[in-house]
């Protein structure tokens, strides 16, 4: 494991693998967290059949609090188990992503502009040496994070092959914020194997509307500085570089 954090190292910070890094030992998965990318829904939804066994099955589940979540982080887990856990062929992984230029300016509409008091929004007034993001444009927003490494880059807005560590670990299951419902489905069928009854909860914090806002925000240049930047995501996970 320590060779692994090593190389986790490279592109982020261990406390963020940990907060966003979702275990059952019991029924043997791990989710990874790609926020702005579906991730309290997955939760939600992950949480409630992780429950649904248990004396609490019908407390409702509290998805973007890790303390009350009846997920483990790699933290609690013995060391001979975590190596299981990440490349173990008795684990599953599993993931939800979306498409890089409706998460940048969700994250951009979300995190920057509708809560300067975000952690993003503290991230990037740092990272810029500013005061306020309330003067951030979107292409302010764009070609800074474009500019930064990896590891510098805030998990809201990371490039998601990276965010997943997916050049060290093998998925199970990726699912797409675009499909959102029936990549769930799939998901749950695949981990608990029953075929989950839906309610169609949508547990995102703060819904920005992105996707049909793109050709509002994005000009050709924008686009080809995300298209380079986040190439990896593009190529991967299998989106197109047309808008």
């Amino acid at each position: 494991m320590q060779k692994f954090k090593k190389k986790v190292a490279v592109v982020k910070r261990w406390g963020e693998v940990e907060r966003n890094t979702h275990i059952s030992l019991k029924n043997r998965y791990a989710f990874f967290q790609v926020s702005k990318a579906a991730s309290s829904t997955a939760k939600y939804y992950l949480q409630k059949y992780e429950l649904s066994t248990t004396p609490w099955r019908r407390r409702e589940p509290i998805v973007n609090s890790k303390l009350c979540s009846p997920h483990l982080s790699p933290f609690q887990v013995p060391e001979d188990q975590l190596s299981e856990v990440f490349f173990g062929d008795n684990f599953k992984r599993v993931t939800f992503v979306r498409n890089p230029y409706s998460r940048l300016l969700s994250c951009y509409l979300h995190r920057i502009k509708g809560d300067e008091n975000s952690n993003s929004a503290k991230l990037l007034k740092n990272a810029m040496n500013i005061k306020t993001t309330k003067e951030i444009g979107f292409s302010d927003f764009v070609r800074f994070v474009c500019s930064q490494s990896p590891k510098d880059m805030d998990s809201h807005w990371r490039v998601q092959y990276d965010e997943t560590l997916a050049k060290l670990v093998s998925f199970d299951f990726i699912g797409k914020q675009e499909t959102l419902m029936s990549d769930i489905s799939s998901m749950i069928a695949l981990i608990y194997g029953v075929q989950p009854e839906l309610n169609n909860e949508n547990a995102s914090p703060m819904r920005t509307g992105a996707k049909e806002k793109l050709r509002i925000y994005y000009t050709e240049e924008l686009q080809i500085a995300v298209a380079e930047a986040y190439m990896n995501d593009f190529e991967y996970f299998n989106y197109s570089y047309d808008i």
